[in-house]
């Protein structure tokens, strides 16, 4: 996960050590459990497939192979692309978007079927690339639908040169989903690439009102005061020596379950409605302070009270006292677990968390059907899963009965397998 300004961002990449290729898709952190595919098809093709409501969104980002190199690398690169984009189904929404290294043209001179006439520049032999790509694909430019002003087309400015390089292709069909597709001149991506925005108009799935349920705040008890404050209310309760007390299993049971339920509730508190952030387990006085200077600053230089490098100054000192308390709480907590023998556990727990936010797929794992279609809605799913359980253990495979082969039946107890026949057996696999 990558930090942004206000939220954060998983990257899905690929690429090679040389530099020569890579490519990737950014994705905002409240959509990653909504992904149900990736497909690093090459170092200049990758592919996700987005649930979006109830219509599955597929993402192709691209880097086409620039001038210098040969045709036959470029012909190749197409050929891959057109075989990764045929095999996207109709009722999905496709969008190819990347660097294309050519230029399309302010007109469409010949492709009005690809080409909406509101591009920038002059066409080369790589834009015609991408048109009879689009053509091949029954796809258009979205950069040339809406007219724009010369600064929300041009995506590369180096000096004097502006060009526009960086395109979204969509389907034919989907061009009624688009409501805005623009250049954001204020803004890089990469060194003097501008980034291209596209506003897409989708379904809003109505979901059921969800009823949360009070939690105790049992994370509280890290807190030194609150901790000392449980410790002795139940001592008070209790006694040093639980164990003592007299009644029956049952009785001593309940009586420390009541006690620790009660003193939990008056020392910790509940939640109050749906949780908001996550607990910031690293938060300390220092942070808090800092990012509170960051805040008022920022309105101060908003109103003309103050001048922007104070703001800036501000902004850095938050930074570095997060990071400072991030990693001083991470030292703190690997030391603590590996100080004890019986916490050792919380390691494996923690790599095997972070393992999982690595993996592409992080949601719930999505359903195909008998004819290989993913089930989208919970009717679909269910119906799914009932041809599934309907055919297994049900379905006679195709055998012949009258030439099974015989062994003899082995009385008493199973051979030992020895060292010897697993390396016999390995051999003779191996070849």
């Amino acid at each position: 996960m990558i930090e942004g300004k206000s939220e954060r961002y998983k990257l899905f990449w690929i690429g090679n050590d040389k530099g020569t290729g890579g490519v990737g898709i950014f994705l905002a952190e409240k959509w990653v459990d909504k992904v149900i595919e990736v497909n690093r098809v090459s170092n200049r093709i990758i592919q996700m497939k987005l649930m979006v409501g109830e219509t599955i969104f597929t993402a192709i980002s691209v880097y086409v192979p620039q001038c210098g190199l040969s045709e036959e690398a470029k012909d190749g690169f197409y050929d891959r692309l057109i075989a990764v984009a045929s095999k996207v189904s109709e009722k999905e929404v496709l969008a190819v978007a990347g660097d294309f290294n050519g230029h399309v043209g302010k007109t469409s001179d010949g492709f009005e079927e690809v080409h909406e006439g509101n591009g920038y520049g002059e066409r080369n032999t790589e834009g015609e690339r991408i048109l009879e790509f689009g053509f091949a694909m029954d796809m258009l430019v979205a950069n040339t639908v809406f007219k724009k002003r010369e600064s929300h087309l041009v995506t590369y400015e180096s000096g004097t040169a502006k060009t526009q390089v960086d395109y979204l292709l969509v389907r034919k069909k989907d061009r009624k989903l688009l409501s805005d597709v623009k250049v954001i001149p204020s803004e890089e991506i990469v060194t003097q690439h501008k980034p291209v925005v596209c506003d897409f108009k989708v379904k809003k799935v109505c979901q059921v009102k969800r009823k949360f349920i009070p939690r105790r705040k049992i994370w509280r008890l890290n807190e030194e005061q609150v901790k000392r404050e449980f410790k002795d209310q139940v001592d008070e309760l209790l006694g040093t020596n639980p164990r003592t007390a007299s009644g029956s299993v049952e009785e001593q049971w309940k009586k420390l379950k009541d006690t620790l339920l009660t003193v939990t509730e008056q020392t910790c508190g509940w939640t109050k409605g749906p949780p908001r952030h996550k607990v910031t387990w690293w938060w300390n006085e220092e942070v808090e302070n800092s990012i509170k200077e960051k805040r008022k600053l920022w309105s101060d230089w908003k109103r003309g009270l103050v001048n922007k490098e104070m703001y800036l100054v501000a902004k850095r000192t938050a930074r570095r006292a997060i990071y400072k308390a991030k990693t001083e709480a991470e030292k703190a907590r690997f030391a603590d677990i590996l100080r004890r023998d019986d916490e050792k556990n919380e390691v494996f727990r923690i790599a095997k968390q972070m393992a999982k936010t690595n993996q592409d797929i992080v949601g719930e794992k999505c359903i195909r059907n008998d004819d290989g279609v993913l089930a989208i809605n919970e009717q679909d799913k269910k119906d799914a899963w009932k041809c599934y359980y309907e055919r297994l253990l049900n379905t006679e495979f195709p055998r012949d009965r009258e030439n099974l082969e015989v062994t003899e039946a082995v009385d008493g107890l199973a051979i030992r397998i020895e060292k010897e026949m697993v390396r016999e057996a390995v051999s003779s696999e191996s070849g």
